[in-house]
């Protein structure tokens, strides 16, 4: 026969929380840097009326670098590479002036944060602001985007299902 069922109370209320800690958080997407020691990581957050993106240094745990998206714009992925720092925007350090004199583009790291438009924004950690935007190829939501590990080249894919070539230096569609 079996027990009886249990019935719920009508007094009281009930209350359905996430099984995934992260939704709770109000985290949407988050992921470790792709170096071999991992230094950073970086998360999406939600805020009143956009997404916020923000940087941790793992090493001593402080956030290194805030950013928040357009009002209203979201953010729908996220990828870390690097991308050659030949722009004015580059430091003037030693070392800087060093790598230019010898001819070697110094690497910056980045991260490109594809967005619900169907534009890629490319972050960069040394400048703190958006240094590069790539746009109208994607007409949906960007799903993943990668660089070549030069940085000179990515490859979009959204929900339109097109897979896009970029020249990230030149902020253009291959065709």
């Amino acid at each position: 026969m079996g027990k009886a069922p249990i019935k719920r109370n009508p007094d009281t209320s009930t209350v359905e929380t996430s099984a995934n800690p992260s939704e709770n958080a109000g985290i949407v997407i988050s992921a470790f840097d792709e170096s071999t020691t991992a230094d950073h990581f970086a998360l999406i957050s939600m805020a009143m009326d956009r997404h916020r993106l923000r940087i941790f240094n793992v090493r001593s745990g402080t956030v290194s670098n805030d950013y928040s998206a357009k009002e209203k714009e979201r953010v729908t992925c996220l990828s870390w590479g690097y991308i050659k720092d030949n722009s004015d925007l580059q430091a003037s350090t030693v070392q800087a002036f060093k790598k230019k004199k010898s001819g070697a583009a110094p690497l910056s790291k980045v991260i490109a944060l594809g967005m619900q438009s169907g534009s890629i924004s490319i972050y960069s950690l040394s400048h703190g602001i958006v240094i590069k935007k790539l746009e109208n190829a994607h007409t949906t939501p960007i799903s993943d985007f990668v660089m070549t590990k030069d940085g000179s080249r990515g490859y979009s894919v959204a929900e339109d299902n097109y897979i896009i070539e970029w020249d990230i230096e030149e902020e253009k569609e291959l065709l």
